[in-house]
């Protein structure tokens, strides 16, 4: 869309600013506060979120640590319409101060989202990535609305 619109050839810096826009920087207006895992016969995953409503605390259960993000997710929402259709993670570099990177490719309220983190631990990341869809699907809401007002 960018060179749509400004006709010209995309630098690497500009190409970085425009996935760090998109993904790492969109942190609202779903933003993770705290979390805590237990893992029994299975996962429980009790998060602390900034919501559009202020403060929340969310807890899910699940086989993994995703499902039970998704879970949680699902009740505070009160729709079932979260979907993750695939999931991966890396290190940005070797050793014990490596960044993690996460990528969910998710299905939410009938549109494909793919949400991408970095953190310091895998689970952070992890969980950031699946907010991240959330949050474009907000951006995405309240572009439509904007669009219908001017309509």
């Amino acid at each position: 869309e960018w060179t749509e619109i400004n006709k010209g050839e995309v630098t690497s810096k500009k190409i970085w600013q425009l996935f760090n826009d998109q993904y790492i920087s969109a942190t609202l207006p779903y933003q993770l506060e705290s979390y805590q895992i237990e893992r029994e016969d299975e996962d429980t995953i009790r998060l602390q979120l900034s919501t559009p409503n202020g403060s929340e605390k969310l807890t899910g259960h699940g086989n993994g640590v995703i499902q039970a993000l998704v879970q949680s997710i699902q009740k505070y929402l009160g729709t079932d319409d979260l979907e993750i259709l695939d999931y991966s993670e890396h290190a940005l570099s070797d050793g014990a101060e490596a960044m993690a990177a996460s990528y969910i490719y998710a299905k939410f309220k009938g549109q494909r989202y793919c949400g991408i983190a970095i953190s310091e631990d895998i689970i952070s990341s992890s969980i950031n990535a699946v907010l991240n869809v959330l949050n474009q699907d907000s951006r995405q809401t309240a572009s439509n609305k904007k669009e219908i007002e001017i309509a």
